[in-house]
């Protein structure tokens, strides 16, 4: 039997949870495969491995055990395999869950980096920023990726386009779905690598997330960053505006989304969800036809805490802080049909 925390224990499952699919053709993707003290997941996409400390083997579907684990109370759980079983004791409370089979994972095709190199504040941030333009769409491949160059990050959806300007330190060009590289930093990864099919991650605890490359060329896009258009000044502290209206988004499975509004001297922040909606008018130097668009809020507060000036061109908002350069389609609704075409 092996003793250990719960919550700790939890969240070394949960670190590796981007490796769970449960549409993968990849057999066992939707389970933990536990050896040598580690657990591991893979999805063909994605592939993750954290130490548990825990001298167990087999492989575990982990929605049951991440269920349990989450509604049991006691500090610590005992953890073992059984007649075919990974047993999970708390107190007088016993629990099995039946092992899957015997699995080994290909991480033969994953290549070992020889070198890792340090994550800055300033690029995490940056891809946390960009990430937020990548496409959700199956439908669109490439558009689901982080395009990371070696002097920017840009993202896209076909709606909206993000650059941020900054030294990789890559000395090539890596494209990798954006979620997975999203992930891999919220849980905590400050050193990064890249070897010929896989971007790899690398937090303090060992905890590492390798995404697969996609090598494909992503579309040129300067174009649209070099569209001119009409001068318009942002409200004052438009970035607490967003903040507020975010209380009624309510699809958590998505990027958070809020719609700016502007007529003649007035630019309104809007959001609905389930639960209710709300809109909060500003003053602006805006004259012109009434119209509005969407834009993903955390590219719109960072922009809006920098920027007090962006451009509107026909069709489009051109906004620019620093090392940012943001384009977004003025859209009639959140699902029309006509894009950037990227």
């Amino acid at each position: 039997m092996a003793l250990v925390n719960r919550k700790d224990y939890l969240n070394q499952l949960k670190s590796v949870l981007i490796g769970i699919s449960t549409k993968s053709p990849v057999e066992y993707s939707d389970c933990f495969i536990f050896s040598k003290g580690m657990v591991s997941t893979y999805n063909y996409e994605v592939a993750c491995s954290a130490d548990t400390g825990i001298d167990i083997e087999g492989t575990v579907f982990a929605e049951p055990l991440l269920s349990l684990l989450e509604r049991l109370d006691d500090e610590e759980v005992d953890v073992f395999v059984e007649n075919g079983e990974l047993r999970v004791k708390s107190g007088e409370k016993l629990a099995g869950i039946r092992l899957a089979g015997q699995y080994t994972l290909p991480f033969d095709l994953v290549e070992r980096p020889k070198n890792f190199v340090p994550i800055s504040d300033e690029m995490k941030d940056a891809i946390l920023v960009t990430v937020e333009c990548c496409s959700r769409s199956e439908a669109h491949p490439l558009l689901r990726c982080i395009h990371m160059a070696p002097t920017y990050l840009e993202a896209s959806d076909d709606f909206r386009i993000v650059r941020y300007s900054i030294q990789t330190g890559l000395s090539q060009s890596v494209l990798a779905k954006g979620q997975s590289v999203e992930y891999a930093l919220k849980v905590g990864a400050n050193e990064m690598a890249v070897t010929e099919n896989w971007l790899h991650f690398r937090n303090p605890n060992s905890v590492y997330i390798s995404c697969r490359r996609i090598l494909d060329q992503y579309p040129e896009t300067s174009k649209f960053f070099e569209i001119r258009g009409k001068p318009l000044t942002l409200p004052k502290d438009l970035d607490k505006a967003v903040e507020r209206a975010l209380v009624f988004w309510s699809e958590t499975h998505k990027e958070a989304v809020v719609t700016v509004e502007l007529s003649d001297g007035k630019m309104v922040v809007e959001c609905s969800g389930q639960y209710g909606w709300y809109r909060e008018p500003r003053p602006s130097s805006y004259q012109g036809p009434h119209f509005r668009f969407y834009c993903a809020a955390r590219v719109l507060g960072e922009l809006s805490k920098r920027i007090t000036e962006c451009e509107i061109a026909s069709q489009l908002l051109r906004m620019e802080s620093g090392p940012i350069l943001y384009v977004s389609r003025i859209a009639a609704s959140q699902d029309a049909s006509n894009g950037l075409e990227v």
